[in-house]
């Protein structure tokens, strides 16, 4: 960025031309190293890969604040996200029903 105060802290992007059909950037660090980016759009469904980025525009400015995606691979089956689901299991997935006597 010919501007150095405008970008801040963190990442950023600036839109440059479309070249070729892809819509070329501009990233600036916030270590003040830049480097080209291609600008492409989200498509429904399918899965973001590992190092690329996500931008949203930071109001007042042409500027995009970027996220880097860093997905961790695991091997095995997925963890169970709080104490409530794995207490909960049984019911959502047919543990043994328990019947009150009568």
């Amino acid at each position: 960025m010919a501007d150095d105060e405008q970008c801040g802290e963190g990442d950023v992007v600036r839109l440059g031309p479309v070249i070729h059909g892809t819509r070329m950037g501009l990233r600036h660090r916030a270590d003040h190293k830049r480097e080209p980016v291609a600008v492409l759009p989200l498509k429904e469904g399918v899965p973001l890969s590992r190092g690329e980025l996500v931008a949203f525009r930071r109001p007042g400015t042409d500027l995009f604040e970027v996220e880097e995606i860093s997905l961790t691979q695991t091997k095995g089956p997925a963890k169970a996200n709080s104490a409530a689901f794995r207490q909960g299991w049984g019911r959502i997935f047919g543990g043994k029903a328990t019947v009150g006597e009568a």
